[in-house]
C-alpha cells in the first residue's frame, strides 16, 4: 500500500477531527437542553449523554494534537496563554482584501437580520420576506454546492460527449435549484439571492491553479457551512418555520459565517497540511 504524503494524511485526520466534532457537539447540547428535540434528554440519561460527547470529542482532538502541539512549539508557544496569543496573531494576520470583502457581503445579511430582530430595517433588505427568503436559499446553495462542484470537475477533466453529457446535467441541476430559489423567493428575488449567495462558493475555483487543492478548498467550505448552519439552526430556530425563527437562525449563521470569511478559515486545513508536511 502506498505511504501518504505528509499533507494528505494530515488532510485525512482533520477530516475526521471534523467529523467527530460533529458528532460530539450535538449530543451536548442535546443534553444542555440548548438543541431543539421533539423529545427531551431524560434527566437519568444526561450525564451519559454528555460523556458520548466528549468521548467523540476527544477522539477528534486526538486525530491531530500531536502535530498541531509540535507546530505550535515550532512557534514558540509553551503554555495555553502562549497559545491563545499565538493563535490570535495567526488569524489576525490571515486577513486580507480578498477575505474582508467576503465577509463584507455576508456582514450584510447579517447587520439586516440583527437589525430586523431590533425592529429596525436595512433600505432594501428590511422586510422579513426578504431576509427569511435569503436565509432560506443559503441553505439551497449549501445543498446544491457539493453537485456543483462535481459537474465542474468533470467539465473541466473530461472531453466530447463526456463533457457534453456533463453540460446537460449541469444545466438540469442549475435549473432544478433556480426553480426551488424561485419558489422560496417568490420569484427574481430567489434567482437573485442565489446568484449573490452562491457566487463566493464557487470563486474558490480560481484561488489555486491545482485542481486538488480546489476539491479540498470546496469540500472544506461545504462541511463547513453545512455543519455551522445544522448547530444554529438547531439551536436558534427552535423547530420553527415562522419568517422570525429563520431570520433568528440567519442573525446568527451569517454573523459567524463572516468571522470565518474574515479569517479565511476555510483555507486553515489546506495550510496546516502544508505546515505539517514542512515540519516532517
Amino acid at each position: 500500500m502506498p505511504k501518504l504524503e505528509p499533507s494528505t494524511s494530515f488532510l485525512i485526520r482533520l477530516i475526521g477531527t471534523g467529523v467527530c466534532w460533529l458528532l460530539g457537539i450535538l449530543p451536548i447540547l442535546a443534553g444542555l437542553g440548548l438543541l431543539d428535540t421533539k423529545k427531551p434528554v431524560e434527566p437519568l440519561a444526561i450525564p451519559f449523554v454528555l460523556l458520548f460527547g466528549l468521548v467523540f470529542i476527544a477522539l477528534g482532538t486526538a486525530f491531530v494534537f500531536l502535530p498541531v502541539r509540535q507546530l505550535v512549539r515550532n512557534r514558540g508557544a509553551r503554555n495555553w496563554k502562549e497559545v491563545v496569543k499565538l493563535a490570535a496573531r495567526l488569524l489576525i494576520n490571515r486577513i486580507d482584501a480578498r477575505a474582508a470583502a467576503a465577509a463584507v457581503g455576508v456582514g450584510i445579511l447579517a447587520m439586516a437580520c440583527i437589525a430586523n430582530i431590533a425592529g429596525a430595517t436595512i433600505p432594501f433588505l428590511g422586510e422579513q420576506k426578504t431576509l427569511a427568503a435569503a436565509v432560506d436559499i443559503e441553505f439551497i446553495t449549501i445543498h446544491a454546492f457539493p453537485f456543483l462542484v462535481v459537474a465542474i470537475w468533470f467539465l473541466t477533466h473530461t472531453t466530447g460527449a463526456a463533457r457534453g453529457i456533463t453540460a446537460l446535467v449541469t444545466l438540469i441541476l442549475v435549473a432544478g435549484y433556480g426553480t426551488l430559489a424561485w419558489a422560496f423567493g417568490g420569484g427574481l428575488l430567489g434567482i437573485g439571492w442565489l446568484i449573490y449567495l452562491l457566487v463566493p462558493n464557487l470563486l474558490v475555483f480560481v484561488r489555486t491553479e491545482k485542481s486538488t487543492e480546489s476539491i479540498t478548498l470546496a469540500t472544506t467550505r461545504w462541511a463547513l457551512k453545512f455543519a455551522l448552519f445544522v448547530i444554529v439552526a438547531a439551536i436558534v430556530g427552535g423547530g420553527g418555520s415562522s419568517a422570525e425563527s429563520t431570520i433568528a437562525v440567519g442573525a446568527l449563521y451569517f454573523t459567524l459565517l463572516a468571522f470565518l470569511e474574515l479569517v479565511r478559515m476555510v483555507e486553515v486545513p489546506l495550510d496546516l497540511a502544508r505546515a505539517v508536511a514542512k515540519a516532517t
